[in-house]
């Protein structure tokens, strides 16, 4: 059904000959499918670009849908950023083959991560993957852009130093402290997180599955985890329904803490211009709570 969804809309676009209203302040136009390559473009192309987001803050982007308007946009800006994973398989149903300069697929930027249900799409977790994604949107802008290459050359730098700079934090929150082993009670959009910090983990969930309960071996699983261990905490995710967390943190009195996955921000974070390296600091936080 969704895909039929998206066929119409796509249809109707062309019917109509709908355009996106014209740029006329000479600035490069970005369409961002979610909040990283957002965050990304705004850090390399500063006030020289008009960025959309395509993803409501606060919603969920495995079950976004784009409109009509969302497709006109697309078509008609200058670079289109996507993932290229299950959430946004609707994007190369839209997208006109062979146009790769324009629209950057990230998942081909970097080494992918295979699961149970296959590639595992939330690439931006490793700071590494992050860095790559940063040097792709600085190549795509430069390529549109030329005559502010140096501008964009300085943020970009400016920009992956803060990664680097947060990730070694966190490196060192990690080799300093008495456990490595963390309990995910929730979905577990994270694999890239731990393989990159080398942290041992348990999860609710083997990737973002929906309208799933897990099992009761499942919770038994990660309550004894919890008390085997010795740990004081268990995660949740950003914008999670807290459930399963809650049931292990009664059972075995361990504080909720969050680990951001990056997916999306909070409205109020969005309005606050909350960046991704924001997020890694607090998830530095998290992690040093939660490992000592």
């Amino acid at each position: 059904m969704k895909r039929i969804i998206i066929l119409l809309i796509t249809f109707m676009f062309l019917l109509t000959g709908c355009t996106a209203a014209k740029n006329d302040s000479g600035k490069i136009k970005i369409v961002a499918a979610n909040f990283v390559c957002y965050d990304f473009a705004r850090a390399v192309a500063g006030d020289k670009a008009e960025i959309k987001l395509l993803i409501t803050p606060g919603s969920d982007m495995h079950s976004f849908e784009p409109t009509a308007k969302d497709i006109a946009d697309i078509k008609n800006g200058d670079l289109f950023l996507y993932i290229g994973g299950e959430s946004d398989t609707w994007a190369d149903k839209i997208l006109q083959s062979g146009d790769t300069e324009k629209n950057i697929k990230m998942i081909d930027c970097v080494t992918k991560i295979e699961n149970e249900h296959g590639v595992d799409e939330h690439i931006w977790a490793s700071p590494d993957n992050a860095v790559k994604m940063v040097n792709k949107v600085l190549e795509a802008v430069c390529k549109i852009d030329g005559e502010n290459t140096d501008f964009y050359k300085k943020r970009a730098e400016d920009y992956i130093g803060g990664i680097n700079a947060a990730s070694d934090a966190t490196k060192t929150v990690i080799q300093s402290a008495k456990k490595n082993t963390i309990v995910v009670a929730d979905r577990f959009p994270l694999v890239y997180f731990t393989e990159f910090y080398g942290l041992r983990y348990e999860a609710a969930f083997g990737g973002c599955e929906h309208d799933t309960d897990p099992s009761l071996h499942t919770v038994t699983h990660l309550i004894d985890t919890v008390r085997n261990c010795g740990l004081t905490a268990v995660y949740r995710i950003e914008l999670s329904n807290l459930s399963v967390a809650d049931t292990v943190s009664t059972a075995t009195g361990a504080e909720i803490l969050e680990l951001h996955s990056y997916q999306n921000v909070s409205l109020t974070d969005f309005n606050s211009g909350v960046t991704y390296i924001d997020i890694m600091k607090r998830n530095c936080e998290a992690l040093r709570k939660g490992l000592n």
